[in-house]
C-alpha cells in the first residue's frame, strides 16, 4: 500500500493550468513531516520495573537481566569503647554478596583485635552476629569476647547492582541531584519532546525510522534538506506501511536542562513491534549525558498504541505558513 500526500490537490492544480505546488513558511519556521509519524512513539515511559529510569552508567549494567559485582575494602563502621559488648549498623550498600563479608575490630593503634566472616547464610563468625544481605544491616554480640580497649571497626564485602532501577537493585541515579522515574514523550512529525517527572523538558528530533522488513520512510533526506535551507515543502510519503510482525527502530537526540540546572543531551533509540495493527513492546534505550556531570543509562517501556495512518505534511508554524500556487 503506497500513499501520496496531497496528490489530489496537485492534480487539481494542474487541471486548472497551475504548475507550482509548495508550502512557504518563512525563514524562521520549522518543517513538519508526517513521514516521521509512520508509527507513534508518544507515551509515558517508565523504568522497566517501575524504579529509576536513568541509572548510573559507571555501576549499572546496560544489558537487562545482567548484574555487576563491586568489592569494598576497609569501609568504616564506627568506633567503640573499652569493654563494649554489642555492635550494630549497616554497610553502605545493600545486595551484599553472601560469603564476601569480613568485619574486623581494630585497636586505636590499628592492630587487629578480631575478625568475623560470614558463612554465606547470614551468620557472622561462629554465631557472634548476623548480616542481612539485602539491606546490609549487621550486628555482633560479644558478651564473653568483648574488646578491653577502645578502637574502631572496618568491613570488607562485595555487593551487586542490576539495571532494573527498582528498590533493592543497588542502582543509583544517573542524573546529578535528581532521580528520574519517567519520561513523557511527545512525537510529532520528526520532532520529539521528553518531559521527566521533575518537570524538566528536553527537545530534539528523530533522525531515522526503519524496520526489520527493510521498509523506511524515504522523505527523511528531503526533510533534512528542507530544514537546512530553512524551507518546509510539501513532501510525499511513498513508503509502505509497517507490516505485521515488523520491528521498528527510530534514532533520536534531545537536549535540555535538568531539574538540577545542568545541560543534558539524550541520545538513543525508540523501538516497538507491529502486531495486528497494534504498536506494542515500545521501549526507549539510550544515554543521559550531562555537561561536566554524570552519564546515565536509560531503559524504559510504555504501553501499546493503535497504529493510525497519516500521510500529510503540514508546517508547525500555522501563522506564517501559506500555500502558494503559481501560474
Amino acid at each position: 500500500m503506497k500513499r501520496f500526500a496531497l496528490i489530489g490537490i496537485c492534480v487539481a492544480a494542474l487541471a486548472a493550468g497551475i504548475v507550482g505546488c509548495s508550502w512557504e513558511t518563512g525563514d524562521d519556521a520549522t518543517s513538519w513531516s508526517s513521514a516521521y509519524n509512520w508509527v507513534n512513539f508518544s507515551g509515558t515511559y517508565r523504568g522497566v520495573t517501575g524504579g529509576l529510569l536513568v541509572t548510573d552508567y559507571t555501576s549499572t549494567p546496560s544489558t537487562p537481566g545482567v548484574t555487576n559485582s563491586f568489592p569494598v575494602y576497609g569501609e568504616g563502621l564506627g568506633s567503640f569503647v573499652a569493654n563494649q559488648t554489642t555492635f550494630s549498623g549497616s554497610v553502605d550498600h545493600g545486595n551484599v554478596v553472601p560469603g564476601s563479608v569480613i568485619i574486623t575490630l581494630y585497636n586505636a593503634a590499628g592492630g587487629i583485635i578480631r575478625s568475623f566472616a560470614d558463612n554465606g547464610s547470614g551468620v557472622l563468625g561462629t554465631g557472634q552476629g548476623n548480616i542481612q544481605y539485602v539491606s546490609g544491616a549487621w550486628n555482633l554480640d560479644l558478651a564473653t569476647e568483648f574488646p578491653t580497649v577502645p578502637g574502631y571497626l572496618r568491613a570488607n564485602y562485595s555487593y551487586t547492582v542490576s539495571n532494573s532501577g527498582s528498590a533493592g537493585s543497588g542502582a543509583e541515579s544517573g542524573a546529578t541531584r535528581v532521580s528520574i522515574y519517567s519520561f513523557t514523550a511527545s512525537h510529532n512529525g520528526q520532532h520529539l519532546t521528553l518531559v521527566d517527572n521533575n518537570g524538566a523538558s528536553f527537545s530534539g528530533k528523530i533522525s531515522q525510522i526503519r524496520s526489520t522488513s527493510g521498509a523506511e520512510n524515504t522523505d527523511i533526506g528531503q526533510v533534512a534538506g528542507d530544514e537546512q535551507s530553512q524551507r518546509a515543502k510539501i513532501t510525499y510519503y511513498e513508503s509502505e506501511l509497517p507490516a505485521d510482525g515488523d520491528s521498528i527502530v527510530a534514532n533520536f537526540e534531545c537536549s535540555g536542562t535538568s531539574a538540577a540546572y545542568i545541560p543534558v543531551k539524550i541520545v538513543g533509540t525508540l523501538e516497538g513491534t507491529v502486531a495486528a495493527g497494534i504498536f506494542t513492546g515500545r521501549t526507549m534505550n539510550g544515554t543521559w549525558i550531562e555537561v561536566g556531570g554524570k552519564t546515565g543509562d536509560i531503559n524504559a517501556t510504555t504501553d501499546p498504541v493503535v497504529i493510525v495512518s497519516g500521510g500529510e505534511t503540514t508546517p508547525t508554524d500555522t501563522n506564517t505558513a501559506a500555500m502558494a500556487v503559481s501560474p
